[in-house]
């Protein structure tokens, strides 16, 4: 769970410091969506880490870490219809190893 934190900080710093990296338009809309994705990714890092200095039970870490899938998933989904097809592949190898984690970790069958 822990190897999400570092995933998720850096990706806050890839959205926020470098936008228009991402998604290459001179829009403001552009420039607003990587802001707010890289807020997403601040938070969960946060909580993750919270979670962790708090010594927190691990279904806490899972919850974040479903949270952090469906915001991934809904991010593959928006890739995917609004840039190509092909930018989903980046997302995929993420996905299924979170999935794998909250499956495992029992939580789906609560």
């Amino acid at each position: 769970m822990l190897a999400i934190f570092p995933l998720s900080f850096i990706s806050f710093f890839r959205h926020t410091l470098f936008n228009g990296e991402i998604v290459k338009s001179a829009s403001t809309a552009a420039t607003f969506f990587e802001i707010e994705a890289g807020g997403a990714n601040l938070s969960v890092a946060l909580m993750l880490l919270l979670a962790y200095f708090c010594q927190a039970h691990l279904q806490v870490m899972c919850y974040v870490v479903s949270g952090y899938f469906v915001y991934l998933f809904v991010a593959a989904i928006s890739h995917t219809l609004y840039l190509s097809a092909k930018s989903l592949l980046q997302f995929v190898p993420l996905l299924a190893c979170m999935l794998y984690f909250i499956i495992k970790s029992g939580l789906l069958f609560v």
